[in-house]
């Protein structure tokens, strides 16, 4: 009788398995953190796209819940930023920041500015251009960038989230900018939806399937396993 024994060595699948389980529990780097990474700068980069397309009067592909396109702002809205220039220096006066005489210098040439600028926005409104919708101070679109004020890049276990998040305070007012950025996400009474955090488009989910595919094939590979 011929007898054969045949030993295999498991250990490569057995760390590839530990590696791919610590990964995606949110331990460590490596080769899943890596790619954790590349997806929220995927990520980010989509929702910049976006941000500027629908914030210049552009439209993007509808998504469930997202009709791509934000309503645009009212004259009284344009208007009121307009004449924001004057307030500062108002401010600034009665604050005792500036002088009498360059209080007296700064208004006037403030007020110059805010009629150009109410003229400037009645044209491009008629054109269909403008200073873009929630660009006002350029915060929330800096949010989506990460590392700035207002940005949440948070590795959690199965994936990582990103988006707009925690305390940082808008400059506008006492809200934070997480609280502005949900505002208008959401939407409700008189404040019209303008949606920010949205599912990312097509172009990005491919990129994202592209490094799943690169992440395990290294992951494979250090372990000595033919894929």
């Amino acid at each position: 009788m011929i007898r054969s024994t045949v030993k295999l060595n498991l250990s490569g699948f057995d760390n590839f398995r530990k590696q791919l389980q610590q990964g995606l529990a949110g331990g460590g780097g490596g080769e899943i953190g890596a790619m954790f990474t590349k997806w929220s700068a995927r990520y980010l980069a989509f929702a910049r796209r976006r941000f500027a397309t629908l914030s210049a009067g552009g439209n993007v592909p509808a998504a469930p819940g997202d009709q791509g396109q934000w309503p645009q702002l009212k004259a009284s809205t344009r208007d009121k930023r307009a004449g924001r220039t004057v307030t500062r220096v108002n401010q600034a006066y009665k604050h005792g920041e500036i002088s009498a005489a360059q209080y007296a210098t700064k208004l006037k040439a403030a007020r110059g500015r805010s009629k150009r600028a109410r003229l400037v926005h009645r044209v491009q409104a008629s054109v269909g251009g403008g200073k873009g919708v929630l660009r006002d101070t350029g915060t929330l679109f800096n949010a989506l960038t990460s590392g700035m004020p207002g940005n949440l890049v948070q590795r959690i276990k199965n994936g990582v989230r990103v988006g707009i998040a925690g305390p940082d305070a808008h400059p506008g007012g006492k809200a934070s900018i997480a609280d502005i950025a949900a505002f208008h996400n959401f939407g409700g009474g008189r404040l019209l939806r303008r949606q920010i955090i949205a599912q990312p488009d097509q172009q990005t989910q491919d990129g994202m399937r592209t490094d799943l595919s690169v992440c395990m094939k290294r992951l494979l590979a250090a372990n000595k396993i033919k894929g």
